[in-house]
């Protein structure tokens, strides 16, 4: 392996700590197009190299021509952009050059900044505007319960319209408008209860909700909120007016409400007969007499929407609202207002038994519908959607060829789980067994809706209190269903000899 020969070290000297750098070339000022003369009226100002203002003009037209356009490079589009640094002496007035040729641009940004700070203001002044009439208009809003009991409706309403406040005031703040004291309170929600009792309940379950919401949400409760009065809850009647004439309701924007579960033939032992009486003639000209209850509440909301003292109304009603009799009040509401939202079977819960409900929504008017959670384009009076076939009308062929079927007079349907179950159990003492008084049933309605496996008791014709009772099971679920302490005599079952 030959190495290879070493270069002697020649040492260089000491050197200079700053060479002499040659004089550039002269700037290319012709180069600088329309900028030429700007850039020698700036030297002949300043006296400064021209190469300085001649930098200082570049960078100002790239400034101003950034925000129009680009330029197309082997990487894709870039911007018109000029990165600009200039070393010079101090005294050789960079700054003098940069100020005349930078005056339009200022000037410019000046003008713009006080648009937008005009804008702004305008703007702001807009916002507080309508936040301060949406406030207006949300604490001048009313929702009625027309059979509130003890103000479950009501106290839910309360909330969700506290809530709401609450909310646009967050946000409010958010924007820069300031935070506000809520101002919507109990006076909001208005309701009308029959029962005293329940009417004084309501009272007190809407300033609980109103003391529950303050606390949670951070403000002061008012003392002694209790003993203040809550005229809004009016203890009458909702329907009928102790003259015999349709009652009225205070105007609000919404109505909702539970109304009362009560079928047409339950009416006279539930309201009493002479009661039942003047109320189906106080409407005797709007609802045919053998209507359920509800029908009364259906009809008279109705009313409120078309005279235009309300807005919108959402009911609870029977599940049977939407079919015989009762269906002439969901028919009237069809043709004259629209049905935008709906649940036509659901399950519920009353006086701690369950039952089936639906939940109806209607106004003037309204884009779209939803019926069961989904979307349709409308809701018929029997509360389907798709061909109406409330309108169809009977065959004459028909007449005198059908029979009205099976009368009930009380909760006598049970699901087919409990009649089995009654079925199993042992012999009752007077020597027969529960399938002597229960029956399959099915009838048309079952068959088109597929709930088939219900039963009815049907005891016999002619025992007494104390004979049908010894059917231990079917006996007991009647008398727990049926005590209504209202009327004593209907408070057991009835024997032959009544009616």
């Amino acid at each position: 392996m030959t190495l290879p020969f070493p270069k002697p070290f020649i040492p260089e000297g000491p050197q200079p700590l700053l060479r002499e750098i040659p004089p550039g070339a002269a700037y290319p000022v012709e180069a600088l197009g329309p900028l030429r003369h700007a850039v020698e009226a700036v030297r002949g100002m300043t006296q400064a190299p021209i190469a300085i203002p001649a930098q200082s003009a570049l960078a100002v037209a790239s400034l101003a021509v950034v925000a129009h356009a680009d330029i197309e490079t082997l990487g894709g589009p870039r911007p018109v952009a000029l990165y600009a640094l200039t070393i010079a002496q101090s005294g050789e007035r960079k700054s003098s050059c940069d100020a005349p040729l930078m005056a339009a641009l200022r000037e410019h940004e000046r003008a713009q900044a006080e648009a937008r700070r005009g804008a702004a203001t305008k703007a702001h002044n807009q916002a507080v505007r309508l936040h301060i009439e949406h406030m207006e208009r949300l604490k001048g809003f009313r929702v009625l319960d027309p059979a509130c009991g003890s103000g479950n409706f009501l106290y839910l309403s309360l909330l969700a319209l506290k809530d709401l406040e609450h909310r646009i005031n967050l946000e409010a703040e958010a924007l820069g408008l300031g935070r506000g004291f809520p101002t919507v309170g109990p006076e909001a929600v208005q309701g009308i209860e029959i029962n005293p009792y329940a009417a004084e309940l309501a009272h007190v379950s809407v300033w609980i909700g109103e003391i529950q919401w303050m606390r949670r949400n951070g403000f002061e409760a008012s003392r002694n909120p209790i003993l203040k009065p809550l005229s809004t809850i009016e203890c009458r009647d909702a329907v009928l007016n102790a003259d015999g004439t349709r009652a009225e309701w205070p105007v609000a924007d919404v109505v909702v409400g539970n109304t009362p579960f009560l079928g047409a033939k339950s009416m006279k032992r539930g309201l009493e007969i002479e009661e039942t009486e003047r109320l189906r003639h106080a409407y005797v000209d709007r609802l045919p007499s053998f209507t359920d209850l509800v029908c009364y509440w259906f009809e008279r909301a109705r009313d409120e929407i078309i005279d235009g003292n309300v807005k919108r109304v959402g009911f609870v009603a029977t599940k049977s609202i939407a079919k015989n009799t009762n269906l002439v009040v969901m028919r009237k509401t069809c043709e004259s207002l629209k049905i935008f939202y709906a649940w036509s079977n659901e399950p519920w819960v009353v006086d701690g038994a369950s039952v089936r409900v639906s939940i109806i929504c209607f106004g003037k008017n309204g884009d779209g519908a939803i019926l069961n959670g989904k979307p349709v384009l409308a809701i018929n009076a029997d509360l389907t959607n798709g061909l109406d076939k409330t309108s169809t009308q009977s065959l004459r062929e028909n007449r005198f060829t059908s029979f009205v079927g099976i009368q009930k007079s009380g909760p006598f349907d049970v699901s087919g789980a409990l009649a089995r179950s009654w079925l199993i159990a042992p012999t009752n003492p007077n020597g027969y067994d529960n399938s002597y008084v229960l029956r399959p049933t099915v009838n048309g309605n079952a068959i088109a809706s597929g709930a088939k496996d219900v039963w009815r008791i049907d005891f016999p014709r002619g025992p007494s209190e104390s004979a049908a009772s010894i059917w231990e099971g079917p006996f007991e679920y009647l008398i727990i269903l049926c005590m209504m302490p209202k009327a004593p005599k209907w408070g057991r079952l009835r024997t032959s000899g009544e009616g």
